[in-house]
């Protein structure tokens, strides 16, 4: 009788080897979603995520978030049970999109700013669309509405909020850490700036590597027919169509596959959103490895968070002046651009460069202390 471990070995092989003999069977299809992937990681992720992904990290190497914990102390222990210092990270989920808030999560719990059971909880709520996505791109290019995208950036924060005071009224008070014991020569401002960019430009190659796989399968799973089969056995069990066709594409990468969220609704595009996809939930497992979180648990946080988000945007969309009904169909959206495989080479390349040239300071202060 097979074990569970073993049978999930199976899966996991079998699913591995569909994959590969997929993208032999399809290869033109395969070569374009990679262009796809890579112009959605330079027009869209890399220039809204690179600035609060470095300012994250920067907040914490340099000592700043410590300063802010103080100020901020009183505030998040009664309210969220969270050190003072977790207001960068939420700060940082709520305004600088996924997954930079784990990110920020990771690096405190890093720094023993943060226990696992705070870490963890605080990922149940730091995990957010950006504003330059919800209003930019879901907003203005799909909804032709400015006012539309701040209304689901509005309903994104206040059920991320929601969470937090749920799971802050839910958890147990803790006692404060006592943060890691301090280098006998602390980072300068200097340091903390070249240690920030160097982890900025490692998260950036994680990220864009997800959204490049990810937009792969998307292609495998469209192109053999699966997504359309999956498509029908939702709309069997009720679901519109609108919505159906949708599901699939974003609850696997909602970045490249929004477009297809349109015609289903403002509030259904918040829910997906809000979801993230689980390339996003990926990165973020791929940044909290050290922290060790439920995956089961986040999912479905993740699932209540878009639900929420979903069921306040319906809640507040009547009393905004728009026309829900006008959107970019389908058939005329405009892409960002055409995809440039050299310029999307280049950037990915200089984030490599940066990794491997620019000096890793605590691993060679690690090196000296001992």
């Amino acid at each position: 009788m097979l074990n569970k471990q073993r049978l999930k070995h199976i899966l996991t092989g079998l699913g591995i080897l569909l994959f590969c003999l997929a993208v032999v069977v399809y290869p033109k299809e395969v070569s374009l979603s990679v262009y796809q992937g890579l112009e959605v990681c330079t027009t869209i992720l890399i220039p809204s995520l690179f600035p609060f992904i470095f300012l994250s990290l920067f907040i914490v190497k340099s000592g700043f978030a410590e300063l802010m914990g103080r100020v901020f102390e009183p505030v998040f222990r009664r309210i969220f049970k969270l050190p003072g210092s977790a207001c960068a990270a939420v700060f940082t989920a709520l305004v600088g999109g996924y997954p930079s808030g784990a990110q920020a999560v990771a690096e405190l719990y890093k720094e023993q700013q943060l226990s696992r059971s705070q870490a963890e909880r605080m990922l149940q709520f730091c995990v957010c669309a950006g504003p330059a996505f919800l209003i930019s791109t879901l907003g203005i290019t799909y909804f032709k509405s400015e006012r539309l995208g701040v209304l689901v950036l509005c309903a994104q924060i206040a059920s991320a909020l929601i969470l937090g005071l749920i799971s802050g009224f839910l958890a147990k008070d803790e006692p404060q850490l006592k943060p890691r014991a301090r280098r006998a020569k602390r980072l300068s401002v200097a340091e903390s700036f070249v240690t920030a960019a160097r982890g900025t430009s490692s998260a950036l190659l994680s990220i864009c590597t997800f959204v490049v796989l990810f937009s792969v399968i998307l292609c495998v799973l469209e192109t053999s027919g699966i997504e359309r089969l999956a498509a029908h056995l939702i709309m069997s069990l009720g679901a519109p169509e609108a919505a159906a066709h949708a599901l699939m594409p974003n609850l696997l990468e909602v970045t490249n596959s929004l477009a297809e969220a349109v015609p289903a609704g403002l509030p259904f595009a918040a829910f997906i959103t809000s979801f993230g996809g689980f390339c996003v939930h990926f990165q973020v497992y791929y940044f909290t490895a050290s922290i060790g979180i439920s995956k089961l648990r986040f999912t479905l946080f993740r699932l209540f968070h878009g639900l929420l988000s979903m069921a306040l945007t319906a809640l507040l969309l009547p009393f905004i002046m728009a026309d829900t009904a006008a959107f970019v169909p389908l058939d005329s959206t405009v892409p960002l651009s055409m995809p440039n495989p050299a310029g999307s080479a280049a950037l990915i390349l200089l984030c490599a460069v940066t990794v491997l040239l620019v000096p890793d300071f605590e691993q060679r202060e690690k090196g000296v202390e001992g």
